[in-house]
């Protein structure tokens, strides 16, 4: 069996629209109480047109900082991995 079958073999579930944007939600305001999510991004050393990789992305509260770093040079790449 191949990859493909047994990937669409699997049992998943899938999280519904309500309960991500309330995924996101709640990190904006764990961001806002807390931003250690800047100290966490300085210390990636991103600079100007750079080309980052968000792999498991989520909601993608790091791919807007990334982006903010390498600036209109550069180039992010949000990867999250959702299973239908």
């Amino acid at each position: 069996m191949g990859l493909r079958q047994s990937v669409r073999n699997r049992d998943t579930e899938r999280m519904s629209d309500r309960s991500s944007r309330g995924m996101t939600f709640l990190f904006k305001v764990i961001d806002f109480l807390s931003p250690y999510i800047n100290k966490r991004v300085r210390k990636f050393g991103i600079k100007e047109g750079m080309t980052v990789v968000d792999y498991g992305c989520g909601p993608g509260r790091y791919a807007v900082k990334f982006a903010e770093l390498v600036g209109e040079n550069g180039r992010v790449y949000a990867v999250e991995i959702f299973m239908s």
